[in-house]
């Protein structure tokens, strides 16, 4: 009976949270569709032998900062992820 009681009270506030996730994993995949969006625009996908050595370090710089975005968004993805395993989304 009591764990009853205990579920019952606590029901509304998981909902509330869940709303709440949701809504962040929305924003989350906006920030993801726009960081692909980016990535395609801006790195360097293609190789011009007339490239001076100073094109291809700025060309190596682009690529790293991308290199560590990605990792943020991998990490914050892995949070997301349990999030969803918890709340069962």
């Amino acid at each position: 009976m009591v764990l009853t009681k205990v579920k019952s009270d606590i029901i509304p506030m998981i909902n509330q949270e869940t709303i709440q996730i949701k809504k962040r994993l929305e924003l989350f995949s906006e920030k993801v569709k726009n960081f692909r969006d980016n990535f395609l625009k801006t790195l360097p996908f293609h190789y011009d032998e007339k490239c001076s050595m100073e094109e291809i370090q700025a060309n190596y710089k682009i690529i790293d900062s991308y290199y560590l975005k990605t990792c943020e968004i991998e990490t914050e993805a892995t949070e997301y992820n349990k999030l969803e395993k918890l709340f069962e989304l």
